[in-house]
């Protein structure tokens, strides 16, 4: 995928959060921050992405050459995670675990990335298929990373939402249950 062909796959789904998540305003990180469809691509050959400061009250996602060489549905779902690293507090407000912390603020933004593309039209097999090869393809580490849980414990709580998303049950109940479950994991 090209950087202008993720911009452009990027816009609508920056509504959809707002209207998801901030009831039809705009999308702002930190109460501050408009998040606009643009990406900074850096030098690296490792996936990665941050939300980054662009010009003016905006926030963009820096990503590394690496992560832009995924499979494009492996470049969405990277950028939709750094997304909800800025609607995470807002989602995890909505599920009543404001303030959590630790692994859950990333297990949350993989919820949100998730449930983002399924909402975008995505389908919830291609999601979990790419959350399942998250560790083969860069997206996961292997083994706990500050709190980044091990790549197959995240799989297996994207795999938690597609199940109980598709069995009817709301994202909010289904991201509360999952968090609850991970809150206080660490590495051991």
């Amino acid at each position: 995928m090209n950087q202008m062909d993720a911009e452009n796959k990027l816009r609508p789904m920056i509504k959809i959060v707002g209207d998801l998540f901030y009831a039809g305003a705009d999308f702002k990180i930190f109460g501050t921050y408009v998040m606009a469809p643009r990406l900074t691509i850096v030098s690296g050959h490792i996936p990665n992405g941050n939300l980054t400061p662009i010009a003016g009250n905006r926030m963009g996602i820096e990503v590394t050459q690496g992560l832009m060489r995924l499979p494009d549905i492996g470049v969405l779902f990277a950028l939709c995670h750094e997304m909800g690293h800025g609607f995470s507090e807002t989602a995890l407000s909505k599920i009543g675990m404001h303030g959590a912390s630790g692994c859950v603020t990333e297990v949350i933004a993989d919820l949100g990335a998730a449930y983002l593309l399924s909402v975008s039209g995505y389908s919830w097999s291609a999601i979990v298929d790419i959350a399942i090869r998250g560790v083969t393809l860069g997206i996961f580490d292997r083994g706990w990373n500050g709190d980044h849980p091990p790549g197959r414990m995240r799989a297996d709580c994207v795999q938690s939402l597609a199940t109980l998303m598709q069995g009817g049950c709301a994202f909010d109940a289904s991201a509360k249950a999952i968090c609850l479950s991970m809150q206080g994991a660490k590495a051991a």
